[in-house]
């Protein structure tokens, strides 16, 4: 549900299928992702007139379309954060309960660009709680373990 506060009333409300656990717009694109208890992460666009008053600003109300863009699963538990990458509006980040750290790219999110196992294996590994993007290719990741880790992507074995 999206809220006018001043008005204290609810201006649209979109429905789900499954339980949302996270959500995050994308900066530049009229987009939202969503990540969800059983492991998946969709993509929905947002389809809104432009605000009359805040430039690259939506006017959401009744009438807004949020139709499904894709729907892939990229954890095989539960997927605790989504986020888009602010320097770069095609990726993104997700983690899970199942230790997994996955970059998808907007376009064909089916296939993880690159997916990185944190922390310990098993039949009960660490679960991953929230992630953000610290630049285009260094994110922090926040364990169960009570540690954040930070990672530093496409690293060469050079460096």
């Amino acid at each position: 549900r999206v809220w006018d506060t001043a008005a204290a009333a609810c201006v649209c409300n979109w429905s789900v299928a499954r339980a949302v656990t996270s959500f995050s717009f994308n900066p530049t694109d009229p987009q939202i992702a969503t990540s969800h208890e059983d492991g998946h992460v969709s993509i929905w666009d947002v389809r809104a007139a432009p605000h009359a008053t805040v430039a690259g600003g939506l006017s959401l109300d009744s009438s807004t379309g949020l139709p499904l863009a894709s729907a892939q699963s990229p954890h095989r538990r539960q997927a605790t954060e989504v986020v888009w990458c602010p320097a770069d509006s095609l990726r993104l980040a997700t983690v899970g309960h199942d230790g997994g750290l996955c970059i998808l790219d907007a376009r064909s999110p089916k296939m993880p660009l690159q997916r990185v196992r944190l922390g310990k294996a098993g039949p009960i590994p660490t679960k991953l709680l929230c992630v953000t993007w610290l630049s285009r290719e260094e994110l922090a990741v926040g364990t169960s373990e009570g540690k954040v880790l930070r990672l530093l992507l496409n690293k060469s074995k050079e460096d």
